[in-house]
């Protein structure tokens, strides 16, 4: 009987280290080890402040990525998996957002992404799933959020929602850090 109580014991640990996509985070909010993750950095410019907020990702070592001019092209050939990549900051608009994709959008669906909420929905077309997954709000009302677009790299998807739940995107979706900017202190 004990060697059962363990032998469950063990593979509820094992399971408890793959949620989420198998980042191997805890509740403490430890992210996978870099030697895992390729660290890209995106940064956008908020109302009213000096400084840049700026947002990492985790890539997985398998997946290639490329810079564009207002996003990034992150892909898995073996997979078939394109995502492209971008911050958003937008004046208090995330909300409302999210309530339309509630109300207008297929597959819609919300989800805990590492430490942050997020939501996703099949876009229009039927070949992509949205995923927006919210940061913070800096500058008092400007939501910043990251973007993700998710489809097949070659031809379509009949099902984009199994591209969206792969476990290397699961793991990019969910190792989000957030570096907001700060407003400059008033000197008198």
């Amino acid at each position: 009987m004990k060697k059962l109580l363990a032998l469950l014991l063990a593979l509820v640990m094992v399971l408890s280290m793959t949620a989420c996509g198998g980042n191997g985070g805890d509740d403490s909010g430890n992210k996978a080890p870099a030697k895992n993750l390729q660290t890209v950095e995106m940064e956008i410019e908020a109302s009213g402040l000096e400084d840049m907020t700026k947002a990492t990702i985790g890539v997985p070592k398998n997946m290639e990525i490329e810079e564009k001019d207002w996003c990034y092209v992150i892909t898995d050939k073996k997979q078939n998996v394109e995502i492209e990549a971008y911050i958003c900051c937008d004046y208090n608009c995330y909300d409302y957002n999210q309530e339309a994709s509630k109300e207008e959008c297929e597959g819609y669906g919300e989800q805990k992404f590492g430490d942050f909420d997020g939501y996703y929905y099949i876009d229009g077309s039927g070949y992509y799933v949205e995923v927006y997954v919210y940061l913070g709000c800096v500058a008092e009302m400007d939501d910043v959020y990251l973007s993700f677009t998710i489809g097949a790299l070659e031809g379509s998807s009949d099902n984009p929602m199994e591209l969206f739940k792969l476990k290397d995107v699961q793991t990019l979706l969910c190792s989000a850090e957030f570096f907001p900017a700060q407003e400059a202190e008033a000197t008198n």
